[in-house]
């Protein structure tokens, strides 16, 4: 007579292993997304930070001398990505960008460097202009009654600061009353 053991099985099956392997593919993906929305976030507050950093600096250069940076012949000063001489769509002339109208701030010991985007691709504005048709949050601020406006792109965050108009620019930060 014989008699059969059956032996049992350890291990998983070719299906169980397949189901695991998209579950933990599924809930990965979702924490990088979550995870790719709060670097954003957190670049969006670093841009916040450093450009009333710079606004900060502005205010005491202004105490320190009776005026503000002036603006360029167009108005507009762009940050410089990548040292682009054409950044955000405005031509910088030498001697007239962003980097070289601050750089007072930075020799003066009003600031320690000047604020970059963090992200390459990216460039914060400087206006002075006055008589343009520029306006802040929906057309109810317009930019002639401001010393200064500084703007810059987000990300993915809302604040509460006046919007921009005017179209690629987000946010607006406004200087004091003229």
């Amino acid at each position: 007579m014989t008699i059969f053991v059956q032996k049992k099985k350890s291990g998983f099956t070719l299906i169980e292993l397949l189901v695991v392997v998209a579950i933990i593919g599924l809930l990965s993906s979702i924490v990088l997304t979550g995870l790719d929305t709060a670097r954003a976030k957190a670049r969006d507050t670093k841009r916040i930070s450093e450009l009333k950093q710079l606004q900060s600096a502005l205010h005491v250069y202004h105490a320190s001398t009776g005026q503000y940076p002036p603006g360029a012949t167009n108005g507009h000063y762009s940050s410089r990505p990548n040292d682009d001489p054409n950044p955000c769509g405005y031509t910088q002339y030498p001697g007239q960008g962003f980097d070289e109208v601050f750089a007072p701030l930075v020799s003066g010991g009003y600031m320690d460097t000047l604020p970059q985007d963090p992200l390459s691709n990216r460039c914060f504005e400087y206006s002075r202009q006055v008589g343009s048709g520029w306006t802040c949050d929906g057309g109810q601020i317009s930019i002639n009654d401001y010393e200064y406006v500084l703007q810059f792109f987000s990300e993915v965050s809302t604040f509460n600061l006046p919007s921009s108009d005017q179209g690629a620019w987000d946010y607006c930060l406004l200087g004091p009353r003229r």
